[in-house]
């Protein structure tokens, strides 16, 4: 340290006073920039007010650091930093965006639960009421989206973001109390509105962050607030298994509770949001009455927005990738339920994982749109947006390559004449019986010769409805289980020869939740440990071979229809167990379940697409807020609108219910390469485009309505205005 003084005064002595002065102005802004990389506002920047920022804030007051002053600096290092006001409304932000996330895909995630019939505890619904019910939840938000960007710009985004929170609260509160489709649908509709936070989210972020790191700000709280929808793919099946349990397996109350969770969270929001600040400076009504912040024409405003064709080049990109994003959300669970034949826990499971890859994902996307902007402009944004987007339709392309060429639940149904008979039939004789047959007369006929002479008391058993399949459910097969245990309390099993290791495959016969389509899958109750519902498959009965009363624990009716018929206790503890169609057929023509490998490489490939989805998405974002700085609430809202419209379009036109879901997905793909080229379309006049540079097309202008000089952005200050109310500040601290 010696050495270093005696250098710095050898340094100064040959030096006039200006030079020193102007070496040491240097070195103090040196010190303050590397304080400041470190989160602290060593300028003691204050607002209008006289209020002094916690963290370092630029000309305009926004915040120019995030990740640095995300968290406190305090052991244990995870506790968010909630200081007024950038932090504040960050955190609030994303919160309360993650509500509305988690509630409006809360009834995707328990879709294997309320589609089974009333009888089942569920709403009986169709697969175009499940696919009714996912658009409606996504379409309504189209127009409230829209409506929000102006909303925002006029009372500011935490008032908007408030009210938005207690609108979806009557839907959540409605789909508790379902009793059937129509209900569902409406209760996904008003919940739905709620999804229109992702505009207050953006455009609050907006206003804290300076436009340095804007696109990793938006990034981050828009992907940790998509984050709900991986989450509640996630938590929602495991909530509704442990409310099952307490419950004694009521299905129907068990999902009902769980509504209680989505909604909590929208009110705890709701509360955060309310405790923010507007802007930097304040809120909107003081800086108005300070002079500081203009008072805005909510007419002009939109039609600057609505007038700018680089907002509408945005609104049909983020169309392909958060529309993509909802789309999965609707569709991921029940497609990995009904093609892969995995239990409702764990189509949980696989389908979350697009969501929560948003926990680095679209803040990935933020960072790389920052990064390019550092190196090559705006150009470099946009370039990036491209090359990320275009990936995308790429991964979503091979992942319906994946399983195409395989039979399917819906495939199996559309090609019957070309299908041979399903190898894992009822045994006792009926091994070869076709599904595409399985309904006909003929085959009704078979079965009831196996009645003939035996001694059971059909009517008795209550087994009458279903001697020969389920009433108006179409052609099918019975469900099959697979165990490598043998029942136990009878003289005979009834192995069919199991695939993986499982020598025993049960085939259901008496519940109708087990009669699935060929190559699908389903789940049914076993009843273990059940002792309410005495009559239900699985309650109580006689065992003639050893005289005595066995208690429900897991019994059902195997090979009904047959002289083998049986109730036995399957070899599972678990109160629901999954059955589907385990039959093999020839090599090459397995069904997608039963293809050795195919589940593990559709998720990989669906880690990578959710990657590349939620880039693209955070990419936007980071070119949004150099749209239109007057209408930058407009802009917001048209953007994430075009979101909503994508999930309509994805949900009920490309992947629509009669549709082949890897079909759609391959469609699906392809329209995102294909809308991706307009991004060779955006042109910034001050900055550029993909192809040319700043100035290149003349006086073309994207902006086609011209905002006045006076037109200023919703947080754009006049310091100058506003001083007379710092004076008056200062007086009335100096008084106290």
């Amino acid at each position: 340290l010696r050495g270093i003084e005696r250098g710095r005064r050898s340094l100064y002595s040959g030096m006039s006073d200006q030079s020193r002065m102007e070496l040491l102005e240097q070195e103090i802004a040196t010190l303050h920039l590397a304080l400041e990389q470190k989160g602290m506002n060593t300028k003691m920047t204050k607002d209008v007010f006289g209020r002094t920022f916690a963290v370092p804030v630029d000309d305009e007051h926004k915040a120019t650091l995030l990740f640095p002053v995300m968290f406190n600096n305090t052991f244990p290092y995870i506790i968010p930093n909630v200081a007024q006001p950038h932090m504040r409304a960050f955190w609030a932000a994303t919160f309360g965006f993650f509500s509305t996330f988690f509630s409006v895909f809360a009834p995707a995630a328990l879709m294997p639960t309320l589609k089974k019939d009333k009888s089942d505890g569920g709403l009986d619904l169709t697969p175009q009421d499940i696919a009714d019910s996912g658009a409606l939840a996504v379409s309504f938000t189209i127009i409230m989206r829209i409506l929000a960007g102006p909303l925002c710009d006029k009372f500011g985004a935490r008032w908007t973001f408030f009210g938005l929170l207690w609108i979806g609260i009557p839907g959540i509160v409605l789909l508790a109390f379902a009793e059937g489709a129509t209900e569902l649908k409406a209760a996904r509709a008003i919940i739905g509105l709620s999804l229109a936070s992702f505009v207050t989210c953006q455009v609050w972020c907006s206003q804290m962050f300076a436009k340095s790191i804007v696109g990793t700000a938006n990034a981050t709280a828009g992907g940790w607030g998509n984050l709900g929808g991986g989450v509640t793919q996630l938590v929602m099946p495991l909530i509704y298994e442990g409310i099952l349990q307490s419950q004694d397996q009521d299905v129907d109350k068990s999902w009902r509770l769980c509504m209680i969770v989505p909604a909590a969270l929208h009110v705890i929001s709701s509360l955060c949001v309310l405790s923010g600040q507007d802007l930097p400076d304040g809120n909107y009504r003081e800086l108005e009455k300070s002079g500081a912040k203009n008072k805005t024409s909510g007419c002009k405003t939109a039609m600057i927005g609505f007038s700018n064709i680089n907002a509408w080049i945005l609104f049909i990109g983020y169309a392909f990738c958060f529309g993509v994003e909802l789309t999965m959300n609707n569709k991921g669970v029940l497609y990995f339920y009904k093609y892969y034949g995995v239990p409702q826990r764990m189509a949980g499971i696989y389908g979350s994982i697009f969501g929560l890859m948003n926990i680095f994902a679209r803040s990935w996307g933020g960072i790389l749109s920052d990064t390019m902007n550092a190196k090559y402009g705006m150009r470099g944004r946009i370039w990036a947006m491209w090359v990320i987007q275009a990936l995308e339709g790429l991964m979503c392309i091979i992942l319906g390559l994946i399983s195409i060429s395989k039979p399917s639940p819906t495939r199996m149904f559309k090609d019957q004449a070309s299908l041979g008979p399903w190898t894992g039939g009822f045994s006792g004789g009926l091994t070869d019986v076709s599904w595409t047959k399985a309904k006909g007369a003929g085959d009704c006929l078979v079965l009831e010769s196996f009645l003939a002479g035996n001694t059971v008391d059909w009517a008795g058993e209550g087994l009458a409805p279903y001697t020969c399949a389920p009433a108006n459910d179409g052609d099918g097969m019975w469900g099959q289980f697979n165990s490598t245990l043998a029942p136990s309390g009878y003289p005979y099993t009834y192995g069919l020869g199991g695939p993986d290791g499982y020598p025993y495959t049960y085939t259901i016969t008496a519940q109708k939740g087990a009669w699935v389509p060929p190559c699908g899958f389903d789940s049914i109750k076993t009843n273990y440990g059940n002792t309410k519902d005495y009559d239900e498959i699985g309650g109580g009965y006689f065992d003639t071979n050893t005289n005595e009363t066995v208690p429900g624990i897991g019994g059902v009716w195997l090979n009904y229809g047959t002289a083998q018929v049986a109730k036995v206790v399957l070899p599972t503890v678990e109160p629901f167990i999954m059955v589907g169609d385990y039959g093999y057929r020839p090599e090459g023509d397995e069904c997608v379940a039963n293809t050795d490998g195919l589940l593990g490489t559709a998720l990989t490939v669906m880690v990578f697409f959710s990657i590349f989805v939620q880039m693209s998405e955070g990419l936007h974002f980071g070119i949004v807020p150099y749209v239109s700085r007057p209408a930058l609430g407009v802009v917001s809202g048209m953007v994430g609108a075009g979101g909503n419209l994508g999930a309509v379009i994805g949900t009920r036109g490309i992947i629509a219910p009669d549709v082949d879901v890897d079909a759609g997905f391959i469609i699906l793909g392809a329209v995102i390469m294909a809308t991706s080229v307009l991004f060779f379309g955006i042109y910034f006049p001050e900055h550029g485009g993909m192809l040319f540079k700043k100035g290149a097309l003349g006086s073309y202008d994207p902006q086609l309505y011209k905002p006045d000089d006076a037109d200023r952005g919703s947080d754009q200050m006049d310091y100058s205005a506003a001083a007379p109310a710092q004076k008056t500040n200062r007086a009335v601290e100096a008084d106290m």
